[in-house]
């Protein structure tokens, strides 16, 4: 049994192929367990990356398509630029829709919140690291477009 926030014991479960020894550790270092109210929190929030992570698959497959048929015609810059979004997308998207799972596995499981939430927040954060080098390179890119003409 395992506390919650509110003091009532909650049972721990094991995950499917956790043998009943590693049950016996799993009752003696039970994980916090998130309250309906922050578990009502987390699925609403979880439904909302769900939604970006969706997005995120059409977008990318929008930017492929795009980039397919630039290569094709005679905008192969348009098609590199389509490529890289394309790139992007996809690893939001699967970032954030595993990061979604995640959370979504919080409030669907018993005494495993802290790892599920640490799970979402590890894909979380790899999306954001991915978005913040492109946008330092995208700073970079208009920083010597316009640094190069006024020095040439």
């Amino acid at each position: 049994m395992a506390l919650s926030p509110s003091g009532a014991q909650r049972e721990v479960l094991v995950s499917p192929g956790e043998s009943a020894d590693r049950n016996a550790d799993t009752r003696q270092q039970a994980e916090y367990e998130f309250d309906t109210a922050q578990e009502e929190a987390l699925a609403d929030l979880a439904r909302y990356i769900g939604g970006s992570g969706l997005s995120s698959w059409g977008i990318a497959a929008v930017c492929g398509a795009v980039s397919i048929v630039s290569f094709r015609g005679e905008s192969s810059g348009l098609g590199f630029l389509a490529a890289v979004f394309a790139v992007y997308f996809v690893l939001a998207a699967f970032w954030v829709t595993r990061a979604s799972n995640s959370l979504r596995a919080i409030v669907a499981t018993r005494g495993r919140d802290q790892t599920h939430l640490l799970h979402a927040v590890n894909r979380l954060a790899r999306y954001y690291r991915l978005k913040l080098w492109l946008l330092l390179a995208f700073l970079a890119i208009v920083l010597l477009t316009v640094v190069t003409p006024a020095a040439g």
